[in-house]
């Protein structure tokens, strides 16, 4: 866990998906040092006895890796990383104009009586904007043989 989470790295490896709050099962607002120990040695006896019957991330959890855990919770630094990298769950929402669909349309309006979305003017939008990108983009001339010996040019940000 002290490894930095935004190393490339494998496309499995997940950094939010094994903090030592997901590791251990504790909530980042648990505060108390003497609950956190308990936890730890109460998480670290039960994969003594089982190993592979915790898994974070689709992987099996370690007594290594409580270990890192606790080293985690004792460092500040390690900790308010750790909590940065953990997803609080949302509180729920009793506002109900907030209640809506991904779509956009109240959660209560039945499908058929929903207004069918206007997609053309997005597409026009996204045409001028990807003619305007490759209008500015630098013609590079490649001879084939060169083609995997340079890396290509970055690509101009428009925006």
């Amino acid at each position: 866990m002290a490894d930095n989470p935004w190393r490339r790295g494998s496309l499995d490896d997940n950094p939010y998906d094994w903090t030592a709050f997901q590791l251990t099962g504790l909530s980042p607002a648990e505060t108390s040092s003497r609950r956190i120990a308990e936890r730890l040695r109460a998480v670290t006896r039960a994969i003594e006895r089982r190993p592979g019957s915790r898994t974070a991330g689709g992987r099996a959890v370690t007594v290594a890796d409580i270990n890192a855990a606790k080293r985690s919770f004792s460092q500040a630094c390690l900790r308010a990383l750790d909590e940065l990298l953990e997803h609080r769950p949302e509180a729920p929402c009793t506002d109900p104009v907030e209640r809506v669909s991904p779509l956009g349309a109240a959660t209560d309006v039945p499908q058929e009586a929903r207004p069918a979305p206007r997609m053309g003017f997005l597409l026009a939008w996204v045409e001028s904007v990807l003619v305007a990108q490759i209008a500015h983009m630098p013609v590079v001339p490649v001879d084939p043989g060169e083609a995997e010996a340079r890396p290509l040019p970055p690509v101009p940000w428009v925006g």
